[in-house]
């Protein structure tokens, strides 16, 4: 009786284990989360963040936030909806970021370890439409 109630916790582990993870960024970084440190030398007054960020892209890398490489990825491949770019995963730590307001601002996700591939898909929006970038990992 024994043996089916382990076969079904190893089998319950590897279902886990092959699960794919999806990342979605949001459409805006909020501004009260920014803040600026200080003005330039020789500046009075105060610098300010105009209002909420829009996202403006996304992508890969691998290693530390302070010692990262970004990834190039595969082709980029154009979808009817805008473009798909892979990128095989090797060690180390994995990371998917959301640049905000042209890239000055990124917002950081972790990628899990067992993941060996990504898929970033950007879709092509109109003016006036919220931008969309997500992650797809195997």
């Amino acid at each position: 009786m024994k043996m089916p109630v382990i076969g079904v916790v190893v089998f319950l582990a590897s279902a886990a284990h092959g699960a794919e993870q999806k990342i979605q960024c949001p459409v805006r970084y909020p501004v009260q989360s920014v803040k600026l440190a200080e003005v330039p030398k020789g500046w009075d007054g105060k610098g300010k963040v105009g209002a909420n960020l829009l996202l403006s892209g996304g992508g890969v890398f691998t290693g530390s936030d302070e010692d990262r490489a970004e990834l190039m990825g595969g082709a980029s491949i154009k979808t009817k909806e805008g473009h798909e770019v892979t990128y095989p995963l090797t060690v180390g730590e994995k990371w998917f970021f959301c640049n905000y307001g042209g890239g000055g601002i990124e917002l950081l996700h972790r990628i899990a370890a067992s993941a060996t591939q990504c898929v970033v898909k950007t879709k092509r929006v109109k003016p006036g439409e919220n931008p969309d970038v997500s992650i797809s990992c195997k």
